[in-house]
């Protein structure tokens, strides 16, 4: 007895030719939504209104309207690679005030890179210039615009340093902060990498030696034209010293020593600094060194000298010096300094406002 057909079972439909599909039954291929193909095909419930609509960027060949604005390039910021949109949806404001995009993320302008980039120190600044091209150019407006910056002198990054020199062609203030070793190399360095340079400041902190001698500071200043000011510290071991420069106006020298030469022609040097350390060998003629500065420093405005080797002798020295425009004399340790060379000085100098004869 044959068995009752349900109605929900479907009849095989007969082939060309009279023959039957065996195997298993497909379903339909097309989406049971929308109507759409399913191979590739991502369906959009349009009968749910908590669905929203399908946004289709691609451009359309039918299409005859213009857009009513025109986003101009950006740079979106993903994850940690910088990548360059030339098309970027329209951009909205989170509840913080920054700019993202339909998709939420944000967006980082160059501007903005570059105001982050130049708040990095050096040592990151580096980092940050092999991440990628467009990171490298950034990095590169940066060290363009540097003109003052401090950099750390150490066995660890004593290769850093030329490399940061060779990226700043227009720094003009250095500040040397030296934990290892510094000597006339590198100096020689910093005055061929650095054309631009008008102060230097080299501070000797705790392990950190000084091995300049009084050749290598003398052709350091010498050969660097645009060099205005400078200042080193733990002088020691400079024995002879012969500064020739028509720009520079102050010379800061700290912790000198048994001088045997001293020879300062600037003519445009306002302001000297000569710390001698206290030591009772300290076999430098000061009397000598004061009146070859007279001759050499005719505009010199401001003189600190600071040596338990100054006396009456060479209070008299200074008096006779021509120093017309001096006004702030500072001569501390001289214990020897009489009343008499007081005297002298408050006699020979009518501009002076300031006179230190602390110690």
């Amino acid at each position: 007895m044959p068995l009752p057909q349900s109605p929900s079972m479907a009849v095989p439909t007969p082939m060309k030719g009279g023959a039957s599909k065996k195997g298993k039954k497909r379903g339909s291929y097309n989406c049971g939504k929308c109507g759409l193909p399913k191979k590739g095909h991502v369906c959009v419930d349009t009968s749910s209104p908590d669905t929203p609509a399908k946004m289709d960027f691609s451009p359309h060949k039918n299409a005859t309207h213009t857009p009513s604005h025109t986003v101009s390039p950006s740079y979106v910021m993903r994850g940690r690679i910088l990548h360059r949109s030339s098309a970027s949806p329209s951009l909205t404001k989170d509840p913080h005030g920054n700019d993202i995009d339909r998709s939420g993320t944000s967006v980082l302008t160059a501007t903005c890179m570059l105001e982050v980039l130049k708040r990095l120190p050096p040592s990151s600044l580096l980092a940050a210039s092999n991440v990628c091209t467009l990171w490298r150019r950034y990095a590169h407006s940066v060290w363009s615009a540097v003109e003052e910056t401090r950099l750390l002198v150490s066995h660890e990054r004593k290769g850093s340093v030329f490399i940061i020199l060779q990226k700043c062609p227009n720094l003009k203030h250095l500040i040397l902060d030296v934990r290892s070793e510094i000597d006339d190399a590198l100096l020689r360095t910093i005055a061929n990498l650095t054309p631009c340079l008008a102060s230097l400041e080299i501070q000797i902190s705790e392990g950190g030696i000084n091995n300049v001698t009084g050749d290598g500071l003398s052709y350091f200043i010498s050969t660097s034209i645009s060099i205005q000011t400078f200042k080193l510290e733990n002088c020691k071991d400079i024995r002879n010293l012969n500064i020739r420069s028509a720009h520079l106006g102050t010379l800061w020298l700290a912790d000198c020593y048994s001088m045997k030469t001293m020879v300062i022609d600037c003519p445009s040097l306002t302001e000297l600094s000569l710390t001698f350390v206290p030591e009772e060998d300290d076999s430098t003629d000061l009397r000598n060194l004061i009146e070859k500065l007279g001759q050499g420093c005719p505009r010199l405005s401001k003189l600190h000298v600071a040596s338990p080797r100054l006396n009456h002798s060479v209070v008299l020295a200074l008096a006779s010096a021509n120093f017309r425009f001096l006004h702030m004399l500072s001569l501390t340790f001289g214990f020897e300094i009489t009343d008499a060379s007081v005297v002298s000085l408050a006699s020979s100098f009518n501009n002076l406002q300031l006179l230190d004869l602390s110690g």
